[in-house]
């Protein structure tokens, strides 16, 4: 056998291995972290309602890859990037759920109130947005309310961009 041979062989061995393990890890890995925003909660640590992070920017700046991040209903003024891959955020949540087949909440708005986009998700994949309203957003050349080049798998669920505005 050939040295190119073997080492396909060599490395098919390795990426079986590989398959293997990141099956198991799957299996046995506990779900996601969950990060809670609300704005009466204490700005903590954002592990819990009483805790939550007092605007969705802290709980993104805290979350890791595949984190959740639970948005209580309100209106929260900011403008947000998303940089980590895998990120759900999910809005509608009245603040005492605990799963979220519980949830009961109201609207949930990110407001931009005109100052740019209240959204931009930057080249990263699998990021949900679930239960949000992107609101008053205004931008130079793409996306009004929301920018997000280079993500594949961005899904939106039950989400609504009003009065926002691009302009090129």
């Amino acid at each position: 056998m050939g040295s190119s041979a073997t080492e396909f062989l060599a490395k098919a061995a390795v990426y079986r291995c590989f398959v293997c393990f990141a099956s198991v890890f799957a299996i046995f890995s506990p779900a996601c972290p969950v990060l809670y925003v609300s704005q009466t909660g204490s700005g903590a640590d954002g592990s819990s309602w009483q805790t939550a992070y007092k605007t969705i920017g802290e709980a993104l700046a805290a979350a890791a890859p595949g984190t959740e991040i639970w948005i209580r209903e309100g209106v929260y003024p900011e403008r947000l990037v998303i940089q980590q891959p895998g990120l759900k955020l999910r809005g509608g949540f009245a603040g005492d759920e605990s799963s979220l087949d519980q949830r009961h909440g109201g609207e949930t708005v990110i407001d931009a109130q005109g100052n740019g986009r209240p959204l931009r998700v930057n080249q990263v994949s699998d990021v949900i947005l679930e239960r949000l309203t992107l609101r008053r957003g205004y931008a130079m050349g793409f996306g009004g309310a929301l920018y997000a080049p280079n993500c594949p798998n961005l899904t939106l669920v039950m989400c609504i961009i009003e009065d926002s505005t691009s302009f090129s």
